[in-house]
């Protein structure tokens, strides 16, 4: 269990009391005949396994689980196509937007029953000691999901969270780094990139670059903003940036070794151990990205 993404929440609340009790009440649950998508909880090790919750040291995993019921647009369209034009056909005049949706939902009502599921899950944790919530995601939906989810689990009052926001433009700072050959110690560059106009939405996509050359200066030097950039932090990680402060690419550079120094005697031993390490690399990394941005805004 290595988290590949991280998007990262500043916790507002103290720690959540009887937890495994709170999410075995509100366990997933398949869907069913007549449901479009079902979420719960699982344990993070295995669907079944009775661990619902994974703790070590102040630190606690857990797994939203989702079924959705794959209903195909092509063939509603098609369906809902014939069926219009059959009632069309009928009566002898159109039929209007609002009588087409109620049709269009029908269609849908009767094939839930026999649409397959497609099941999903996002992985995160509490790290109480440092008050920070991980959910592994390249999305913010998808970490809101599960934010919005555990707080709806765990009650509005025993669970507050936060997207880090730091006090300076991500952006703009990379952006100096580059520009003025400043980047911080403890980080190296990696050789990916993406730049974006600072006026709209068009991006440059740099791959196996020198972050050093003049062309990238030159771009940001003009009306363009870096958008993500690969870092190396400490010989140890390596990663993406992206301007919203969220991690991807995840590469834990030092894991194998420490892994084969480890004795790890069974299953539960090298679940014990990736948790432990990656948590702790991802603890220190966040700390230390913080800072390079001025530290955290006040979110009261």
């Amino acid at each position: 269990m290595l988290f590949k993404n991280a998007i990262v929440y500043r916790l507002a609340t103290d720690e959540v009391k009887d937890l495994s009790d709170k999410l075995k009440a509100k366990a997933f649950q398949p869907c069913g005949r007549l449901d479009e998508t079902s979420s719960g909880w699982v344990s993070p090790i295995v669907d079944d396994h009775e661990m619902i919750v994974f703790e070590i040291a102040g630190r606690a995993l857990m797994c939203l689980k989702t079924e959705d019921k794959v209903i195909i647009p092509a063939i509603v369209k098609e369906e809902l196509s014939n069926r219009v034009r059959k009632l069309e056909k009928e009566r002898g005049n159109k039929i209007g937007k609002k009588e087409k949706q109620d049709i269009k939902d029908e269609i849908i009502q009767e094939m839930l029953p026999t649409a397959p599921c497609k099941p999903s899950r996002i992985f995160g944790y509490i790290d109480y000691q440092n008050k920070m919530v991980v959910v592994e995601a390249t999305s913010s939906k998808n970490a809101d999901k599960f934010i919005e989810s555990f707080r709806n689990t765990v009650g509005a009052e025993d669970f507050k969270a936060f997207p880090i926001q730091v006090n300076m433009s991500v952006s703009t700072e990379m952006g100096r780094w580059q520009k003025d050959e400043a980047i911080p110690d403890r980080l190296l560059w990696g050789d990916k990139c993406s730049l974006k106009n600072m006026e709209d939405s068009g991006t440059i996509k740099y791959n196996k670059q020198d972050m050093g050359d003049e062309g990238i200066t030159d771009y940001l030097c003009a009306d363009k903003v870096i958008k993500d950039a690969q870092f190396e932090f400490d010989e140890t990680v390596m990663f993406t940036f992206t301007d919203a402060f969220t991690f991807k690419g995840l590469k834990y550079v030092k894991f194998m070794d420490a892994k084969h120094e480890a004795d790890l005697q069974d299953f539960m031993d090298q679940y014990d151990f990736e948790f432990n390490f990656f948590t702790m690399e991802v603890r220190e990394l966040v700390a230390f990205m913080i800072e390079q941005f001025d530290g955290e805004v006040d979110y009261v």
